[in-house]
């Protein structure tokens, strides 16, 4: 039997809006790879991924955390809010809780995959929104940032919180796949800058 036409409409809709995310994710990339490429600073190989979130996979806001293993904690590096304004350190949360305390501790210690919810205006009791949406990092959703296939190394943290948008099963597919490839660029970018202090500094001294 022949798809109805507002099925076929529906299916067009889905298939277009698929090919329109694929579309931004290979660009995200590419600005990703081009400023490795160009030996950019930390700073503005982190200013690409989380622009690329925002304008590229239409979050309202955005937040990388990074793992601080000296300090147990894991810190946000650096966040954009709705204007495109940058937002550096200044928001942080203990990694070593245990199990279902707090969402960023279980993704740091593999307990959880990330977690999206829509439900920003509902009112929440304050053991939930602990859980739930962290104080000063109001979020839709959180997947961890990882390398080497398992290790998480951080965590990628959006909302709507103005537009109300609703995130999907497909948005946090491709803010996962997003996040590996930031994980990725990330450890490059660390790799490099080890292996270049090793190439100027005195490897007993530590001299330049």
């Amino acid at each position: 039997m022949a798809p109805k036409p507002l099925q076929k409409q529906s299916l067009l809709k889905k298939v277009l809006r698929e090919k329109k995310v694929l579309s931004q994710e290979v660009l995200m990339y590419q600005r990703l790879m081009e400023v490795m490429r160009n030996e950019s600073s930390f700073e503005e190989i982190l200013k690409v991924i989380i622009t690329s979130v925002t304008r590229g996979l239409g979050f309202d806001r955005a937040g990388v955390f990074l793992v601080n293993r000296d300090r147990d904690v894991i810190e946000r590096i650096i966040g954009i809010d709705r204007y495109g304004k940058f937002e550096g350190k200044g928001v942080e949360f203990p990694i070593s809780q245990p199990r279902g305390r707090h969402l960023f501790s279980d993704i740091v210690n593999g307990f959880s995959k990330g977690r999206f919810t829509n439900q920003l205006r509902r009112k929440l009791t304050k053991e939930v929104f602990q859980k739930l949406i962290d104080p000063g990092v109001f979020c839709n959703a959180v997947v961890p940032i990882t390398v080497g296939g398992n290790e998480t190394i951080g965590a990628l943290a959006v909302d709507n919180l103005f537009t109300q948008k609703r995130i999907k099963k497909a948005d946090m597919l491709s803010l996962t796949n997003f996040a590996t490839q930031a994980g990725l660029a990330i450890e490059s970018f660390q790799l490099h800058e080890k292996i270049r202090n090793l190439t100027i500094k005195d490897g007993l001294t530590g001299v330049f």
